[in-house]
């Protein structure tokens, strides 16, 4: 999700500060015990410190004269001019309807002995295919699911333009369809399924989590998100819109009915 702007970071000020306190972002899976490295991204304590206070404060608007210039994407290769290009043998023709079955293309490279690669990129060729015509129902109105689904059914499997989580506004799609009984309307609830955690009752405070077996590990209740309401349906997944939510909404997340106590 872009956060170029206070605009786009408002809104998810307490996400950004659970995120950035617990150094789950920027994301840096390197182990500092096995050295240093280049283009470190974990952020410094004072910085993470400041964007803390930033939020716990208000999440307030600086100077917007003191802002640093937007940076700026380079047209075409993001890497640089490469060094050689690799192309496929023949195009991959994308039929206007149906299903594809996953691929394996196969390039050759023609190199004669082992080189050292520092950076790659794949670039999409024709980004305009023919679709089937399908007519887009304009009016639909709110209702909720004809029927229930068994738990881990129906899911959130994609966030438009997003890497893994969305807000308000936000299109995703979930892993249910006309098949299902989705229509256009359907209204759906999202919640960020319950997570194994250590009985403190049982096993005290003081035990990690790795020396506690999953007999004294309980399964915490799923958290409610948001709402979403279905506006494209297909056979096998359908496209929502987030209307609200009070966490941010992510890949994975269980989808119930709207008025799901748990």
């Amino acid at each position: 999700m872009s956060l170029l702007s206070y605009a786009d970071a408002r809104p998810w000020a307490g996400a950004i500060r659970q995120k950035v306190s617990t150094r789950a972002m920027p994301p840096w899976h390197a182990d500092p015990a096995h050295g240093t490295f280049r283009n470190d991204l974990r952020l410094s304590d004072r910085e993470i410190d400041t964007i803390v206070r930033w939020a716990d404060g208000g999440a307030r608007e600086g100077d917007r004269a003191a802002l640093p210039p937007l940076p700026k994407f380079p047209e075409g290769w993001q890497i640089g001019t490469p060094n050689v290009v690799f192309e496929m043998a023949q195009d991959f023709e994308i039929p206007a309807a149906g299903e594809i079955a996953y691929q394996y293309f196969e390039v050759p490279t023609n190199f004669t002995e082992d080189k050292w690669m520092q950076a790659g990129e794949v670039r999409a060729g024709d980004r305009v295919i023919p679709v089937e015509a399908q007519t887009y129902d304009l009016q639909f109105f709110p209702h909720p699911p004809k029927q229930e689904f068994e738990y881990g059914k129906a899911k959130v499997i994609a966030v438009a333009d997003m890497l893994a989580t969305g807000g308000p506004r936000d299109v995703v799609a979930l892993s249910v369809g006309s098949r299902d009984g989705v229509d256009n309307g359907t209204v759906f609830s999202s919640w960020r399924v319950g997570s194994n955690a250590i009985d403190r009752v049982a096993v005290g405070i003081d035990r990690s989590y790795d020396t506690v077996g999953a007999g004294n590990k309980v399964i915490l209740p799923d958290e409610f998100a948001g709402h979403m309401v279905v506006f494209r349906t297909f056979e096998k997944v359908s496209y929502a819109l987030v209307m609200d939510s009070i966490r941010p909404t992510r890949v994975g997340y269980e989808v119930k009915h709207p008025d799901a106590p748990y």
